[in-house]
């Protein structure tokens, strides 16, 4: 990663999170490593830290169907599923917090609104509240995480559920 730094080489990483055995301490690590990349090379980007969806056939499937998980029953349930905290039977309710903090913050801690959003108000919002993203991985301090009830408001305007403001 630091190597290149020094070319016109822009690497992208992916992170995961929300597996059945993760602790807190297997979090900071994840938000600690993806804030170090991107500190050793300014033209690293992170896609936003993920979080594991558990699928039929996969190696952890039956383990988080022992913890309470409970998937789709059809093709259609399937293709509308989406990962959020109701579908995470297998995550200690203490770490809930952590991985959702991760997820939002994870969207704007490096400087991949500056290589795609055409708006000019979320490009504003995004290189505004950066330092606060940073902030909030660094220290793992999600407590009052009121960007992803903004999030979820934007979501919405996108699609067409909010009226216009």
């Amino acid at each position: 990663n630091r190597r290149l730094a020094k070319v016109d080489a822009h690497p992208t990483y992916n992170f995961m999170c929300g597996f059945p055995t993760e602790t807190i301490e297997d979090l900071k690590k994840t938000s600690h490593l993806a804030l170090k990349l991107i500190d050793e090379n300014p033209k690293a980007r992170i896609t936003h830290i993920t979080v594991y969806t558990p699928y039929p056939g996969s190696v952890l499937f039956e383990e988080v169907c022992k913890l309470g998980f409970r998937p789709p029953e059809t093709l259609e349930g399937w293709a509308t599923f989406e990962m959020d905290t109701p579908h995470m039977a297998w995550v200690p309710h203490e770490n809930l917090k952590y991985i959702e903090g991760l997820f939002v913050s994870s969207l704007f801690v490096d400087m991949k609104s500056e290589d795609g959003i055409s708006s000019d108000a979320v490009r504003t919002f995004a290189t505004l509240y950066r330092p606060f993203a940073r902030y909030r991985m660094k220290k793992m301090n999600f407590d009052f995480l009121i960007e992803k009830r903004l999030k979820d408001m934007y979501i919405q305007f996108r699609e067409g559920m909010l009226p216009e403001l």
